[in-house]
């Protein structure tokens, strides 16, 4: 049987020196934002000049906004906040920590904020940092039944390399106190932990509930995609095209155009013409499809039984521990 597996780049494209001149213009920003009020009017013009000229629109935009906003510490703080996204998606975990640090230093007092901190401290391996941030996190909020008292939990037990087993409570409460985002935020976290002991069936589970309780339609995409990767690796072709087929409907317009071209590959490949109609568009220029020859997966109805069944109880339930 011939699988299909889709990847894009996480790494910026376009000109390495165009790249570092973004970086400088990123830094200029920063610094105005710092000043604040000392800054001088023809600095502001020239550095908005420069942003104009960014190619990155999510970049540009978050810049713009947190340049205009820079004598306003709360909206000036989420435009910054709002830059590190796409850094974070990238994996420039540094660059997205310097910004959120400029961030905390207009909010000094803002538990999100540190929360935010911490988890890219987390992600660039700054554990000690990290498990800082959490702490104070948690000491502003004052109470541990609150949702970013949760996740602040939650990051800690992930610092400290906790195991699914320590994951668990955090899911069960979550759920209980119907904290959807922070169930869902726990059980991906729980995933990632099954995937390193080799438990790929749980974590298909985990990264499911998961993507059925995210509130915003760009986890639910990010997730079902990381879903329909595992089951593709493991042969399991019929249930990642049922999951492929609902990430169309709930997910971006970006996630579902990915999900059509691999649902069309994945068509192709398997010599399906009636899905390969259904599916015929062009295809993401961003996206590369490769094509291993591998063995035969196990027979996979069971799972896709188990994918549906788990879809139809989560949209009956709304409160409970299921999935803990």
């Amino acid at each position: 049987m011939t699988l299909l597996s889709l990847q894009t780049s996480t790494t910026p494209g376009g000109d390495p020196s165009r790249q570092g001149l973004s970086d400088v213009i990123e830094r200029r920003v920063l610094e105005c934002v710092r000043r604040g009020s000392d800054t001088t009017a023809f600095s502001v013009r020239r550095t908005r000049q420069l942003v104009l000229a960014l190619d990155q629109v999510q970049q540009r935009v978050a810049l713009l906004r947190a340049l205009e906003a820079r004598e306003s510490p709360g909206r000036c703080a989420a435009a910054l906040l709002a830059l590190t996204a796409p850094l974070e998606a990238g994996a420039h975990y540094e660059r997205a920590a310097a910004v959120a640090d400029v961030a905390a230093s207009l909010c000094p007092h803002d538990p999100a904020i540190d929360l935010h901190r911490a988890r890219l401290a987390r992600k660039a391996g700054h554990s000690e940092k990290a498990l800082a941030l959490y702490e104070r996190a948690l000491h502003s909020l004052g109470d541990d039944s609150l949702p970013l008292a949760r996740m602040a939990r939650l990051g800690c037990v992930l610092v400290a390399d906790g195991g699914v087993a320590e994951v668990g409570p955090l899911i069960r409460e979550a759920v209980r106190s119907g904290d959807d985002e922070s169930a869902a935020v726990a059980q991906e976290a729980r995933a990632r932990r099954r995937i390193a002991a080799g438990d790929v069936a749980g974590a298909v589970r985990d990264l499911v509930f998961a993507a059925a309780r995210y509130p915003d339609a760009v986890d639910r995409g990010r997730v079902g995609h990381a879903v329909a990767d595992l089951l593709l690796a493991r042969g399991q072709v019929s249930a990642a095209r049922f999951v492929l087929e609902q990430v169309v409907d709930v997910g971006l317009a970006g996630q579902a155009d990915w999900a059509r071209t691999r649902l069309r590959q994945l068509a192709l490949a398997t010599h399906d013409q009636v899905g390969a109609r259904r599916w015929a568009g062009p295809a993401l220029s961003g996206l590369v499809a490769l094509v291993p020859r591998l063995q035969p997966g196990p027979d996979d109805a069971p799972c896709r039984r188990r994918l549906v069944n788990t879809l139809r109880r989560l949209h009956r339930l709304s409160s409970g521990v299921a999935g803990g």
